[in-house]
């Protein structure tokens, strides 16, 4: 254990993404002294378009995190279609569709809103 409280951790974690972020925040919260360590600058949050589809399971973890109006942003998914395709080439004729009957599949929430 250091002297110095600037390198006093529990737990070091590596990466910086939504996974990284997530694990920090749920650190802290249990009372843990987290270092998050990432090989660029933290801005703030993400805004390069991209979004992420969450499961009602990933969304209840962030309900516990006390991240509750994530949930306002999350845009539930009643249906999905998975194609195959190469870059330049058309998509395979073979498909996968679902359809939710009750429940939404999943809930997009943009990258920007997340982290």
């Amino acid at each position: 254990m250091s002297s110095n409280p600037l390198y006093d951790y529990d737990i070091i974690i590596v990466g910086g993404g939504i996974v990284g972020l997530s694990m920090a925040l749920a650190s802290a919260r249990q009372g843990l002294r987290p270092a998050l360590i990432d090989r660029g600058e933290f801005l703030g949050p993400l805004r390069d378009g991209r979004v992420y589809a969450l499961s009602e399971s990933s969304l209840n973890l962030f309900d516990n995190l006390g991240l509750k109006s994530l949930r306002g942003g999350a845009e539930p998914m009643m249906s999905m279609k998975v194609e195959e395709a190469k870059r330049g080439q058309a998509p395979s004729p073979f498909k996968l569709e679902f359809d939710a009957q009750d429940d939404p599949l999943a809930f997009m929430v943009e990258a920007a809103h997340l982290t």
